[in-house]
C-alpha cells in the first residue's frame, strides 16, 4: 500500500527507498556547477564593460594625436583668414590682425575656434603663422 501522504519515501512499487536514494543531488552531469555560473556571469560582465566603452564613443584625450591634428586644424583656417583679410584690405605682411577682424558673422570665421586641450591661439602678425600655447600643437612645414 502506498502512502499518499509521503509519496516522495516510497516508489512506485511501494518499496521504500534507501537514504542515499532520497537525498538531493549537488551535481548533475549534464547541468551547471556554480563555477560554470561564476564564469558566465564574470563573462557577461566583461563584455558589457567592454561594450559601454565602445558605445560611450572614442574620447580622446586634447593631447593626443587626434587633438593636435583638431587644434592645427584651427591654426590652419586662422592663418588663412589673416591672409584673406591682409588681400582684402590691401595690407602688406606685418599687419597685426585682432579678433573683430577675422571672427564674427559676416566676416571671415563665424566663431573664434578653441583648442582641444584649453590652449589659447595667438593670432601673430600677417606672414607669421598663429600659435597654441598648448602642449606640442605646432604644425611642420
Amino acid at each position: 500500500m502506498k502512502n499518499t501522504a509521503m509519496p516522495w519515501i516510497q516508489g512506485e512499487t511501494g518499496e521504500r527507498r534507501s537514504s542515499a536514494d532520497s537525498r538531493i543531488k549537488t551535481t548533475t552531469s549534464n547541468g551547471f556547477t556554480r563555477l560554470d555560473f561564476a564564469m558566465v556571469v564574470a563573462s557577461l560582465a566583461l563584455v558589457a564593460i567592454l561594450a559601454s566603452r565602445f558605445l560611450a564613443g572614442r574620447r580622446q584625450p586634447a593631447w593626443s594625436l587626434e587633438g593636435w591634428g583638431f587644434c592645427v586644424n584651427n591654426l590652419v583656417k586662422i592663418d588663412s583668414a589673416k591672409e584673406n583679410w591682409a588681400a582684402d584690405h590691401n595690407l602688406k605682411k606685418g599687419a597685426i590682425p585682432r579678433d573683430s577682424d577675422l571672427f564674427g558673422a559676416s566676416l571671415y570665421i563665424n566663431t573664434k575656434p578653441g583648442c582641444a586641450a584649453g590652449g589659447i591661439y595667438t593670432l601673430n602678425p600677417v606672414g607669421v603663422r598663429p600659435t597654441c600655447s598648448g602642449y606640442g600643437h605646432t604644425w611642420f612645414e
